[in-house]
């Protein structure tokens, strides 16, 4: 199994246009080109937020190092959209991940 996690970290005052920015375009994009991978969206607790922001983690389940591959080239693409248009106002970082068994 593997992981594609994108952190965002949103100023609170560009949270509902990131909102509609997801889910017209970031969302849509992945449920179409790897339809079997699973999505699940969290946010950070509120303690550990700054005062001006808040941080998310879009993360997608996938099952081969190929599908992991498509969502890191079309999310290069997105998140190169997102920071041309917002610039600081929304940030990313992406951590691709495999799982271990111990």
């Amino acid at each position: 199994m593997y992981l594609y996690n994108t952190t965002f970290v949103i100023e609170n005052n560009e949270i509902e246009w990131w909102s509609e920015w997801m889910k017209r375009y970031y969302l849509p994009t992945f449920f179409d080109i790897v339809p079997n991978a699973n999505n699940e969206l969290y946010r950070l607790e509120r303690g550990a937020q700054s005062a001006d922001s808040t941080t998310y983690s879009c993360q997608w389940k996938c099952s081969t190092l190929q599908e992991l591959g498509e969502i890191d080239r079309y999310s290069k693409s997105l998140l190169k959209k997102l920071i041309e248009e917002k610039g600081e106002k929304c940030l990313s970082f992406v951590t691709m991940m495999e799982s271990v068994e111990l």
